[in-house]
């Protein structure tokens, strides 16, 4: 993606993948704005079984944020690390009275543009919550007036490939390991002749997130299952496998309200020391 970026258009709801999804005999549920994903496939193996598993984040909340002050909004909103352009990282968001809305990941695809991502049950309220502080007005001034803040699944479509043995495939469509990011980090990359920015997921598990033009993605969908080692999962064997593998998984499954303290924020590696952003003040009076 580049800051000039400015493709826009309602996706369909059924996304790029419905057809694929079907004749794996998905069962779909819908996220975030009506769009459909499959939670699981008939037959699914277990995420514990120790193979590349691939999943669809269509219906997740896949947001572009760009614009001059992309950056300052994004620093506020989240209370991360601040990225430099070509990282990205887990980042919790916090509503202004210090409830946790959700964690995202966040990459700085470029100076003024920002790609997130959340599929987890809270995805839907983390998008709206960014809405709202993207149009709050201060002292009669609209501090984020020429942030732009939209859906993301008319640019780039967005495919997980995690689990052991997930280098390896990828390995087989480019000329070196060296090619491929690290974790926290983005590149563009090219994946069987389709360009596509790809992230390296932070955390314990090889795992990447692959962008691809919405008109290439059941080609580099049906690439990936071509290898008779990957397997694809559903959103449910996903959120599963994120509350075993990072230690703030498990909240993001609950239901419930939650009011994490500063020092659990710091525990869970989710919180910077410099403040600067929503919440600040009221993480202290958390319970959780």
């Amino acid at each position: 993606m580049s800051d000039k970026d400015t493709m826009r258009g309602g996706p369909s709801p059924l996304g790029p993948l419905y057809k694929e999804h079907l004749a794996l005999g998905a069962a779909f549920e819908r996220g975030v704005g009506g769009r459909l994903f499959p939670m699981a496939y008939e037959a699914e193996p277990s995420v514990a079984e120790g193979t590349p598993h691939l999943c669809d984040l269509a219906g997740s909340a896949y947001l572009l944020v760009c614009g001059p002050t992309a950056q300052e909004f994004v620093e506020m909103a989240f209370c991360g690390r601040r990225l430099a352009v070509g990282e990205c990282a887990f980042e919790a968001t916090l509503m202004g009275d210090g409830a946790l809305a959700s964690v995202a990941l966040v990459a700085r695809t470029g100076a003024q543009e920002y790609v997130l991502l959340d599929a987890s049950e809270r995805g839907e309220l983390l998008a709206g919550w960014l809405g709202f502080l993207q149009g709050v007005e201060q002292g009669g001034q609209a501090p984020f007036a020429e942030v732009e803040l939209s859906q993301a699944d008319a640019l780039l479509h967005p495919l997980l490939l995690w689990g052991p043995g997930s280098l390896d495939v990828l390995c087989d469509y480019v000329a070196s390991r060296d090619l491929l990011p690290a974790a926290g980090h983005v590149s563009d990359l090219d994946l069987d002749r389709i360009h596509t920015v790809c992230m390296g997921v932070p955390g314990p598990a090889e795992a990447h997130v692959a962008l691809v033009p919405p008109d290439r993605a059941a080609t580099l969908w049906r690439s990936l299952l071509s290898f008779t080692q990957v397997v694809p999962v559903g959103r449910g064997a996903l959120r599963e496998a994120v509350a075993a593998a990072y230690p703030w998984g498990q909240l993001l499954a609950m239901g419930q309200r939650l009011e994490p303290t500063e020092q659990t924020l710091r525990k869970l590696g989710l919180l910077r020391t410099d403040g600067g952003f929503v919440g600040a003040r009221a993480i202290g009076r958390g319970s959780t």
